[in-house]
C-alpha cells in the first residue's frame, strides 16, 4: 500500500506544492502579514493589531492548508485519468461518501476560523472574505498541475494498442523506452512502477 513512489508522490511531490500555496497565502492574502514580517519586529514587541494580523496568517495558512488536502484528495482518486475529462475520458467524483467529507471538511474549516470556541482551541481568527477566496487559487493550481501531469502520463504510456507480450493480450503500449521506467519515480510524470490504463 505505501511505498517509496507512494511517500515521493505525498511529501516530495503534492505536499510541496501544498507547502509553496500555504506560504503564499499566508504572505499574500492575509492581511498585513507581509508588512509585518517586512517591519523586523520581533513577535515580543507585537501590538494588538500585530497579534491579530499574526493570527489571521495561520489562519490563512491553515485555510489554504484545507483547500489544499482536498485538491489533492481528488487528483488522487485516479493514477492517471483525467477527473474532469482533460483530453480524456472523465472520473468525475463518483463517491458520494468522499464528497460528503469534502463538505464536511470545508464546513469545519470554516467554523474553525469563525467560531469563537473553535478560535480558541485552533489559535485562529475571522478573515475578511478575501482571505477566504484567494486561497481557492490554490485549490484551483493543485487540479490544474496534477491533470497536466495525468495528461503527459497518458501520452507516454498509452497508445490505445496491445502490447507484444503475447498473442489475445490487450493492454498498454509503452510509447518511451523500458529505460524511462528506471530512471525514477518522476520520468514521464508517472510515479508507478508498471505503465496502467487508470
Amino acid at each position: 500500500l505505501v511505498n517509496c513512489k507512494v511517500l515521493i508522490y505525498s511529501y516530495g511531490y503534492i505536499g510541496q506544492l501544498q507547502m509553496l500555496a500555504c506560504w503564499a497565502a499566508f504572505f499574500f492574502a492575509a492581511p498585513g502579514v507581509l508588512d509585518l514580517y517586512l517591519s523586523g519586529k520581533s513577535p515580543n514587541d507585537y501590538s494588538k493589531v500585530d497579534e491579530l494580523n499574526d493570527t489571521q496568517g495561520m489562519s490563512v495558512y491553515y485555510w489554504t492548508l484545507v483547500l489544499g488536502q482536498i485538491a489533492a484528495a481528488i487528483s488522487t482518486t485516479t493514477k492517471l485519468q483525467s477527473i474532469f475529462g482533460c483530453c480524456g475520458v472523465p472520473y468525475g467524483l463518483p463517491n458520494a461518501t468522499l464528497n460528503y467529507m469534502f463538505i464536511g471538511e470545508l464546513v469545519l474549516g470554516l467554523v474553525a476560523i469563525y467560531f469563537p470556541p473553535m478560535q480558541t482551541w485552533f489559535d485562529t481568527a475571522a478573515l475578511p472574505w478575501q482571505s477566504i477566496v484567494y486561497p481557492m487559487a490554490a485549490f484551483l493550481a493543485i487540479v490544474i498541475i496534477e491533470e497536466i501531469r495525468k495528461l503527459f502520463g497518458r501520452m507516454c504510456f498509452d497508445d490505445g494498442s496491445a502490447p507484444d507480450d503475447g498473442p489475445g493480450e490487450k493492454g498498454s503500449k509503452l510509447k518511451v523506452p523500458v529505460a524511462a521506467l528506471k530512471l525514477g519515480p518522476c520520468s514521464c510524470f508517472c510515479l508507478w512502477d508498471t505503465p496502467q490504463r487508470a
